[in-house]
């Protein structure tokens, strides 16, 4: 493909290649064989984004599978060219599904998570829900540093933190989103148990954050699983007497947050 002028046939030949990704029934593995993954990746950086959309998205098929295909696109330069993406380029019509792509590598092993932190993806991903307008960006930025958390050591977790990871995710647990929130929380939870291996710092740090703040406004969320996933946080870490059942607290605000 990189040899034709035919800039349409081009971009018809990619989205092709995006949809076999996405739909075929044949084993991707031997899909795999068949496409020069580095190509594919080379068009990811072009300066036409009819051509880099549909090369980002067949990436991103791919890494919706297993952790064997992730390491093929990342043996392909692939984190290179979305690191273009995500560091440089930042359109706004690819760094959503840049974001997205992150999210399926980092939900892999530790050693995913690793390149993620050393190439300052997971501060970029921060600052991404941090500052950017769209809010669309923000959430999938969210859900790559969620899926980061899923499978990272105690010290890679710690190094995420501070990289505003933290805080970054706490700024959603206003979203609309239940999903996320629910991930958030999770992601809470599992930092709450590592800091009791460092002495409070990590939980002086969340409060700080307004982290306790937002929990006890979660208290009213409309959504059970989120009222519980609050309630299991708030008793284990901070022992508050939380007597009052759900529909109770719900009765009393008279209203709550939409899931």
């Amino acid at each position: 493909m990189l040899y034709t002028k035919d800039e349409e046939a081009e971009e018809s030949a990619l989205w092709g290649l995006s949809y076999v990704f996405e739909r075929s029934t044949e084993p991707m593995e031997k899909l795999l064989d068949s496409v020069n993954l580095h190509t594919l990746s080379q068009f990811v950086t072009h300066d036409r984004v009819e051509l880099a959309t549909p090369a980002l998205t067949a990436l991103g098929n791919i890494c919706t599978n297993t952790a064997k295909d992730v390491e093929r696109v990342l043996s392909a330069n692939g984190l290179d060219a979305i690191g273009y993406i995500v560091l440089m380029h930042k359109h706004p019509t690819l760094l959503p599904v840049a974001c997205w792509i992150l999210s399926n590598i980092a939900a892999g092993p530790p050693e995913h998570v690793e390149l993620l932190i050393r190439n300052k993806f997971i501060a970029e991903l921060s600052q991404l829900v941090l500052t950017h307008p769209q809010a669309a960006i923000k959430v999938e930025a969210c859900w790559a540093l969620a899926n980061s958390f899923c499978e990272s050591t105690r010290y890679q977790s710690m190094d995420m933190v501070g990289q505003d990871a933290l805080e970054a995710m706490l700024s959603m647990l206003t979203s609309s989103n239940a999903n996320l929130v629910m991930a958030v929380l999770t992601t809470v939870g599992k930092l709450m148990e590592i800091d009791k291996n460092y002495g409070g710092e990590l939980k002086t740090q969340f409060e700080s954050l307004g982290g306790l703040s937002a929990l006890e406004g979660l208290q009213l969320h409309s959504n059970k699983d989120i009222y519980d996933m609050v309630v299991k946080i708030l008793d284990q870490n901070y022992k508050l007497d939380l007597c009052e059942s759900h529909e109770e607290l719900i009765g009393r605000s008279g209203g709550a947050n939409s899931a």
